[in-house]
Parts: structure tokens; sequence; C-alpha cells
């Protein structure tokens, strides 16, 4: 499997997000009572907090494992530890926020996985990278869309749900109500943050059709946009 170029993979997820995003879309941001709208033109940051084989294979090396949670398993909490920190200081870095801005980009997507700010074995923690992206990026006048990527017991069975396999999310109520929590945490932690745009909940297409009349899915979003309300956010 080829090594993505880590340039051209955001050049390249650039283009894909400007064909769907990129024009007059609201992006809102509450602060009080006042709201702002402007036009976004923005990347997705992958395969820096959600792994994804395909993004960069390197990292599996030597490793049956198809996803972070059985690379993470496989390794052990060291290993994984010093790996994925390497992975974290060098997939992206504050050149690359300042490139982004000197062609035109004034928001990001950063994918994370429900483990990013808690304990979450074998998936091995990173706030710090967040709270790092998240001043680069004001730093150079861009705003954040923070993606819950990955959901417990996974929403879709692919790897960038951190852990590849059969559907689980939906058939558990302590999967549900654990995603809840962490939606609302990461509400409360991004609230001080001035370049948070919005906070989006990845599902995919093939989901949400299978749900759409089920119910789970719409209970469970209209909960967590009351879970996140007058928290600086929109669920999108």
């Amino acid at each position: 499997m080829a090594q993505v170029n880590r340039r051209s993979f955001i050049k390249a997820n650039r283009a894909v997000g400007s064909g769907v995003v990129d024009g007059w879309r609201p992006c809102i941001g509450t602060t009080g009572s006042r709201s702002q709208t402007r036009q976004t033109s923005w990347v997705n940051l992958g395969g820096w907090l959600v792994l994804e084989k395909w993004i960069k294979p390197s990292l599996f090396a030597g490793q049956s494992a198809e996803d972070e949670y059985s690379l993470c398993e496989a390794l052990g909490k060291e290993k994984a530890t010093a790996l994925l920190k390497k992975h974290r200081e060098t997939w992206i870095t504050a050149d690359d926020f300042k490139w982004l801005a000197s062609h035109g980009i004034n928001s990001v997507r950063l994918p994370v996985g429900y483990w990013v700010a808690e304990e979450n074995p074998p998936f091995i923690t990173g706030w710090e990278t967040v709270d790092w992206a998240f001043r680069t990026a004001k730093a150079n006048g861009l705003s954040v869309l923070l993606d819950l990527h990955g959901v417990p017991g996974s929403q879709n069975g692919w790897d960038h749900s951190g852990r590849q396999g059969p559907l689980g999310w939906h058939t558990s109520k302590e999967n549900i109500a654990h995603s809840l929590r962490v939606i609302e945490d990461l509400a409360v932690r991004c609230r001080p943050m001035t370049t948070w745009w919005a906070l989006n909940w990845s599902m995919s297409r093939a989901t949400l059709f299978r749900w759409r009349f089920s119910g789970p899915i719409m209970k469970t979003v209209t909960n967590a946009f009351a879970r996140i309300s007058g928290r600086n956010a929109l669920p999108w």
C-alpha cells in the first residue's frame, strides 16, 4: 500500500470538501444572543486523531491491525503512546495551518474519536493535540469544526470509527448514553475556544438511511441538541 503524501492529502481533502461546503452556507457560532454567518472554505484534517490505514499505512507496519483499536491493543499502551505521540506531532504541523491560511482556507474540520479526551483503553487520549490545534488555528485566522468521528460501539462499522466490524452503537443503551456524555463534554471543553465553529457527528449515509424510520438516531440527535444547547455549539 502506497504512502499518502501529507500535503497532497490536504489538497485533495480541500477539493472534496469545497464541492459540498463552499458557497453561502451558514456557519453559525453563538456568543450570547449574537449569531455570525460567513462563507466557508475548509479542508478535513483526516488521519490525524482518528487513524485510517489507507492514509498512513506505515503506522501499521508489522501489525495485522486494520484500525486504531486493534493497533493500540496489539502494541500495548506504552508503545502505542510513543507511536501516536510522534504521529500527532508530525502529521499536521504549524506550517500546514499557515499554508492553508495562505491558500484561502478559513476553516478546518478536525475528526476525533470518543476517546480523545477520556480514558477508553486500548485507545490513547489526545486532548493536548486538540487544544494545540485550536490555538494554532486561531493564530492563523482559522475556525474549527470539531467532528466526533467515532462513537462507542461504532456508528458505521468502518475503520474510521475507531474499530472496524459490526455496528454496535445503536444496539446498546450504554453506548448511546456514553456518546451523549462525550458530546456534552466536548461542548464544555470547547466553549472557551473562540475559534470553535461547530460540533459535527459523523454518520454514513447508509447508516442514516437504515435508521431513518427506526427512531434511535433521531432521538439521540434530539438529545444531543439538548445537551449542548447554550454551549456555543451547532451540531451539524
